[in-house]
């Protein structure tokens, strides 16, 4: 047999119901191996928005004009608003 239709053949694997069994017993009771891991993508997913939101809130603040007395001095002398 050469190296080359050693790679295109591929070796049968016969049934093994005990192998089958013991996958199934490392299963979770729902049986689903994947719902630990979504929940921790969907927890992620919550932190990161809730994450963007604060840091958009904190901008917008910083970024908002100041309400009440404003006193300005410059080079045209002392300016008092009321806002």
């Amino acid at each position: 047999m050469s190296a080359t239709t050693a790679l295109l053949e591929s070796d049968a694997h016969p049934y093994n119901p005990s192998r089958q069994n013991a996958r199934q017993a490392d299963l979770p009771p729902n049986g689903d191996l994947m719902s630990g891991n979504r929940n921790v993508l969907y927890l992620i997913i919550g932190a990161l928005i809730v994450g963007i939101g604060v840091l958009g809130y904190n901008l917008y603040q910083t970024k908002k004009e100041p309400s009440g007395l404003q006193i300005n001095v410059g080079p045209d002398g002392l300016k008092i608003q009321n806002k």
